[in-house]
């Protein structure tokens, strides 16, 4: 019974970081239609262009015209994070 007690206590300390991860995932969740549609943007016209233009294409011209129809998006994304 003791090692279980202390294994009960040891885990109270994960409970604050699993609420986190709760949070977080629930924000992930709702802005994670604005983040496919930005990455299905990168992935259909970003190609040809150097690094500069489409780091522009993705902060001001993509993220802002989302942000402008109201959908949720994250600002920085890592297009090649998201789609692994």
């Amino acid at each position: 019974m003791d090692e279980a007690t202390k294994l009960i206590h040891s885990l109270g300390g994960e409970k604050l970081r699993w609420s986190e991860s709760c949070k977080r995932f629930a924000d992930d969740k709702t802005k994670l239609l604005g983040d496919m549609a930005l990455a299905c943007a990168f992935v259909s016209y970003c190609g040809p262009f150097n690094f500069g233009y489409r780091a522009k294409l993705m902060t001001k011209d993509f993220y802002e015209e989302c942000i402008s129809l109201g959908i949720p998006v994250n600002k920085n994304i890592d297009v090649a994070q998201l789609l692994v």
